[in-house]
């Protein structure tokens, strides 16, 4: 795994959901839920700016390279969840 292999507009995304993690570590929550990011729309609340289309293309870009752990249901994102790689990555890089 390395932030490398990732398209320039994925980087931010995933820089971002790492401290978000942190955060979310900091204020109390536990690992399981600071991971979760839930699905489309709750990811939207950390990237307003983003477009629906180019954000759920950057979440399978994330999933395929092993930052995201994603649960999908027709055609759906329910869920996305930080994966133990990436943090592990982060904290060693960060």
């Amino acid at each position: 795994m390395d932030i490398n292999d990732l398209t320039n507009e994925a980087k931010p995304i995933a820089k971002k959901l790492y401290k978000e993690y942190c955060r979310k570590m900091n204020s109390g929550d536990s690992r399981p839920q600071a991971r979760a990011f839930g699905d489309l729309s709750s990811l939207k609340k950390y990237f307003p700016d983003e477009n629906d289309d180019d954000l759920l293309d950057i979440v399978k870009e994330l999933e395929n390279n092993g930052w995201l752990q994603n649960v999908w249901g027709s055609d759906a994102l329910v869920n996305s969840v930080l994966t133990t790689d990436a943090i592990a990555y982060c904290q060693k890089s960060f």
